[in-house]
């Protein structure tokens, strides 16, 4: 299933986008499926703990989120940067990839390419973010 982008009103430069009606529908879209993103994110911390657990020493905790239907409706309301007439995400349940994320947080700065190599071994990391950067010392 496809969603369609709708457009109200005219202007000079022709038809104009109705965005409030984009994020509306998004959200209408995402709210159906959201609770399986939410079983999905408790089934990917039960496979994080389990492929941790030779790091159990280490990991401080492990927890996944699905995306906020708000916080979805907000970014697949998006304008393209090239053409703010125009949305970023003319499908956002298909295009927008952190409907599902998951979180470990680690003791140990010096643990996090051993936790980072452990999960990569088993997932394909879609968007990766290490804070750590920001603990280190320069």
């Amino acid at each position: 299933m496809s969603e369609i982008a709708t457009q109200v009103g005219t202007s000079p430069e022709g038809p104009q986008f109705d965005f409030e009606r984009h994020r509306h529908d998004a959200e209408e879209r995402y709210r159906r499926i959201r609770p399986l993103h939410q079983d999905f994110c408790a089934t990917v911390v039960r496979l994080l703990n389990d492929i941790l657990l030779p790091l159990a020493g280490v990991v401080h905790s492990v927890v996944a989120r699905a995306k906020e239907v708000d916080s979805f409706g907000i970014k697949a309301m998006k304008p393209l940067e090239s053409d703010p007439g125009t949305p970023k995400y003319k499908s956002p349940v298909d295009e927008i990839t952190d409907l599902s994320a998951a979180r470990i947080i680690t003791y140990f700065l010096d643990t996090v390419e051993d936790i980072d190599r452990a999960v990569s071994d088993q997932f394909e990391i879609i968007e990766k973010g290490d804070r750590s950067e920001l603990l280190r010392e320069d």
